[in-house]
C-alpha cells in the first residue's frame, strides 16, 4: 500500500508554474481536469520507501474516479504505479513574443555590407535593419537569442559586424514590401537559452531510402555535433518542431524529415503571398506566378525550399524544450481574439503562420489584432498535387477566404 505525502502539480492555464500542493483530500476527477501534470511523493508503507509517481499516467484508467487521492492509494492497493527518478524542476522557463513597434524598436530598409547613396531604389534592398531607439540596448542578445519574423514568416539575422548596434533581417524587406504590411515581431528564447542558427547545405540533402525521391522522405546533415541542446527546423519561414514520422534526430548532427506530413503545399502558396518565393524555382515554363504542382514535389524545389534564406535548423541550450497548444477565445471581429491576461506566447494562425499581433486592454481583458485576418482557400486544391498541372496561386472563386483561427503555441523549459 500507499501513503500520501505531498503532490507537485502544474495547472493547464497559460504561463501556470510548478506548484506544491495538498491533494490528499482533493478527488481524482477533478485532479486531471484541473492540472496538467501531477507528481505524487508516497511511501511504500511495506518498505519505508519514497517513491514519486506520475498521477497522470492514471488518467485513461480513473478519469471518472469519484474518491479523494487517499481514498484513491486504498482503492489501488499495491497497483504498481508509474514512477520518475527525481522531480521536475519546479521553475518552468518560457519563449516570449512581442511586436517590434510595441518593444520600441525601429527598422529601416538596406542591404547588409552594402553602402548606398541617399535615394537608392527601394527595391534593390532586400534586408531589413533592426535598431532599438535606446542605443543601450545590444543587438547581439537579439542575435543570440531571438527569431525574427516579418509578416508572420521566420527570417533569419545576422550582425554586419561585432560592434555593430544593428540587427539585420535577411530578405526582411522583400518580405515587407510583398504586400505593403510592414509587421516585425520578435520570439525571445532569452528566458530558456542560447539560440544557433544552422544553414542546410544542398549537398548534405538526400533521400531517406536510395533511388527514392526526396518526397518519400528526407535525410540531411548540419556540419556539428549538436549535443544535448533542444532543436526545431525553419521550414521556408515556418516552425517545424521535433514529431515523431514527422521530423526528428537519427544522430549527432543527422535527422529525419518527411515533408509530406506537413502542409508543404499549402504553406508554399501562403508564402507566395507574403514573401518572394522566386529562390524555388516551382514556376510555370514562360507564366508569370503560376506554379507547377509536380515541380513542387522535384528534389530540385524541394532542395531549394530547405536551403532558401527562410529555412533553417535552431538549437536551443536546454536539454528540454515543450510546445502546448493553447486555445484562445475568438471574438466575432477577423482578426481579433481576446485573451485574461497579456498575451506574450507565440500566435500559429493559417497553416502555421507565426501572426505578428498587437495588444490592447479592453475593459477586464486584452484584445489581439492581427492585420491579415483571412486564410487563403487556394485552387491548387481542387486539383491533385501529383498531377502535372500549371496552377495560379489566386484564392478558390466561389470560396477564396475563410476567417483565420488561431492558437498560442507555448514553448516552454524546465
Amino acid at each position: 500500500m500507499y501513503q500520501y505525502n505531498a503532490s507537485l502539480v502544474l495547472s493547464r492555464t497559460t504561463g501556470a508554474q510548478w506548484e506544491s500542493k495538498n491533494l490528499s483530500n482533493v478527488n481524482i476527477n477533478s485532479i486531471f481536469l484541473v492540472y496538467r501534470e501531477v507528481y505524487l511523493t508516497l511511501t511504500v508503507v511495506e518498505t519505508g520507501e519514497t517513491i514519486y509517481a506520475d498521477l497522470m499516467a492514471e488518467q485513461n484508467e480513473f478519469f471518472a474516479y469519484q474518491g479523494n487521492v487517499n481514498q484513491w492509494l486504498t482503492h489501488i492497493g499495491n497497483k504498481t504505479l508509474t514512477t520518475v527518478s527525481v522531480l521536475p524542476n519546479a521553475t518552468i522557463k518560457y519563449a516570449k513574443y512581442a511586436d517590434v513597434y510595441q518593444q520600441n524598436y525601429k527598422l529601416s530598409v538596406g542591404k547588409m555590407g552594402m553602402n548606398y547613396p541617399v535615394g537608392y531604389h527601394v527595391s534593390e534592398l532586400p534586408d531589413l535593419k533592426l535598431r532599438h531607439r535606446d542605443l543601450n540596448v545590444s543587438s547581439q542578445v537579439l542575435q543570440d537569442h531571438c527569431l525574427t519574423t516579418v509578416n508572420g514568416i521566420i527570417h533569419n539575422s545576422a550582425k554586419q559586424t561585432d560592434n555593430d548596434n544593428d540587427l539585420w533581417i535577411t530578405d526582411g524587406a522583400n518580405s515587407l514590401l510583398k504586400n505593403s504590411v510592414s509587421h516585425v515581431g520578435l520570439l525571445s528564447f532569452l528566458d530558456i537559452g542560447k539560440i544557433k542558427r544552422y544553414r542546410i547545405d544542398k549537398i548534405n540533402i538526400q533521400p531517406s531510402e536510395p533511388g527514392t525521391s526526396l518526397s518519400n522522405g528526407i535525410y540531411f546533415t548540419i556540419p556539428e555535433d549538436i549535443g544535448n541542446k533542444s532543436f526545431f527546423l525553419v521550414l521556408g519561414g515556418y516552425l517545424v518542431f521535433p514529431q515523431s514520422q514527422v521530423f526528428w534526430r537519427l544522430n549527432t548532427n543527422f535527422f529525419a524529415l518527411k515533408l509530406q506530413r506537413l502542409p508543404y503545399i499549402d504553406r508554399v502558396y501562403e508564402l507566395a503571398r507574403l514573401s518572394s518565393i522566386k529562390a524555388l524555382e516551382a514556376g510555370a515554363t514562360n507564366i508569370e506566378g503560376i506554379l507547377n504542382n509536380s515541380l513542387l514535389w522535384s528534389d530540385n524545389v524541394i532542395k531549394n525550399y530547405m536551403t532558401m534564406s527562410q529555412s533553417f535548423l535552431v538549437t536551443v541550450e536546454t536539454e528540454s524544450l515543450k510546445t502546448e497548444k493553447i486555445n484562445i477565445r475568438h471574438t466575432t471581429v477577423p482578426g481579433r481574439f481576446s485573451v485574461q491576461n497579456w498575451p506574450v506566447d507565440p500566435l500559429i494562425v493559417g497553416h502555421g503562420r507565426l501572426a505578428e499581433y498587437w495588444v490592447e486592454r479592453k475593459d477586464r481583458e486584452f484584445q489581439l489584432s492581427i492585420k491579415d485576418p483571412f486564410a487563403g482557400q487556394y485552387i491548387l486544391r481542387k486539383t491533385p498535387d501529383t498531377s502535372n498541372t500549371n496552377v495560379t496561386p489566386d484564392p478558390d472563386i466561389q470560396k477564396p477566404y475563410q476567417h483565420m483561427s488561431g492558437f498560442f503555441l507555448q514553448i516552454s523549459s524546465n
